[in-house]
C-alpha cells in the first residue's frame, strides 16, 4: 500500500472510533436520562402483576433505576475511552496498532459493516508493512501543522 493510502486508511480508522464514542457517550446519556421518566411511566400506567407477590414496595422502583443509571454511566465511560483511543489512534501510538487487530477481530461478528472493517482492519494493520511502520516506535510523531 502507498504511503498517503497508509496514511488515509489511518485517519478513516480514527475517525470511525471517533463516531462511535460520540454515539456510545449519547446513548449513555440518553439512558441516564430517560431512566427515571421510563421508571415512572411504567409505574403509573403499566401492568406490575408479574412482579413477585413478595417484592417489598419500590423494590422495582430501586432496581430499574439503579440498572438504567449504571449502564448510561457504563456507556458514557466507553464512550469516553473510545474518544481516548480514537485521539491516540490519529496521533499513531504504537499500542494502539495492537488493540486495533483485537477489535478489528471482534467487529468480524457483527455483519455486515463490522465484518467488512474487521476483515480490512486485520489486514490492514496485521499485514500491510506501510501501515505497521505508521505505528513504529521509530515514526516522527504525528502534530498538528500551524497555520502561516
Amino acid at each position: 500500500m502507498q504511503q498517503k493510502y497508509a496514511e488515509l486508511v489511518v485517519k478513516i480508522y480514527s475517525v470511525v472510533y471517533w463516531i462511535e464514542a460520540v454515539l456510545v457517550f449519547l446513548a449513555g446519556l440518553v439512558v441516564g436520562f430517560f431512566t427515571p421518566f421510563a421508571v415512572t411511566m411504567i409505574k403509573t400506567y403499566g401492568d406490575l402483576s408479574g412482579l413477585p407477590p413478595d417484592w417489598p414496595a419500590g423494590a422495582f422502583d430501586q432496581l430499574a433505576l439503579g440498572l438504567g443509571l449504571f449502564i448510561g454511566l457504563l456507556l458514557v465511560g466507553i464512550g469516553l475511552v473510545l474518544a481516548l483511543f480514537a485521539m491516540r489512534i490519529w496521533r499513531r501510538r504504537p499500542w494502539t496498532r495492537i488493540a486495533l487487530i483485537v477489535l478489528s477481530a471482534l467487529s468480524l461478528f457483527s455483519a455486515p459493516f463490522g465484518t467488512i472493517l474487521g476483515a480490512f482492519g486485520i489486514y490492514a494493520f496485521g499485514f500491510d508493512k506501510t501501515v505497521i511502520a505508521l505505528f513504529s516506535e521509530t515514526a516522527p510523531p504525528v502534530v498538528a501543522k500551524k497555520k502561516k
